[in-house]
């Protein structure tokens, strides 16, 4: 079914061939007359209070803070489960670190203990890394070096 008769809509077709203007804005309206349809105003769009967009904005903050904290909680877990496939040599490693006796090696040992310790508890096994821990860290009981950066790390 057409809206308009062959006549008119040739009429529309030959003004845009001349290059008239606006004949688009006058044949939408033309056919909006036809159909019995009323073009939308302004004011009968649905509106949004600044209440509702505020709203809005706030749940997708809330949605974009929870993305990240689980983007980030599964780069800790892939972090953690890499570790997990090499604890052995990362116990060797710290070992070998700390009997550098040096400030680089102290530092280095010591974050390892850490991520060690945060594996451990995502294992439930912080009794064994604690037992560990005291064997690995005891020759250096006496050396305040060692100690402090252990303290900073809340490993003792």
């Amino acid at each position: 079914m057409t809206l308009l008769p062959e006549a008119e809509r040739n009429a529309f077709l030959a003004r845009v061939a001349r290059g008239e203007s606006h004949v688009g804005i006058a044949l939408l309206r033309r056919l909006r007359e036809v159909g019995g349809t009323k073009p939308a105003s302004p004011t009968s769009l649905a509106r949004r209070t600044f209440a509702a967009i505020q709203a809005a904005a706030e749940r997708q903050e809330q949605l974009r803070v929870r993305r990240e904290r689980e983007a980030t909680e599964r780069a800790r877990l892939a972090k953690l489960e890499a570790l997990a496939q090499r604890e052995a040599q990362a116990w060797a490693n710290v070992t070998s670190l700390l009997a550098k006796r040096t400030a680089s090696g102290y530092d280095e040992g010591v974050a390892l203990l850490a991520e060690l310790r945060d594996l451990a508890a995502h294992r439930g096994q912080r009794a064994a890394y604690n037992t560990r821990l005291a064997e690995v860290t005891a020759p250096y009981a006496g050396s305040p070096a060692p100690q402090r950066r252990l303290k900073e790390q809340r490993l003792v």
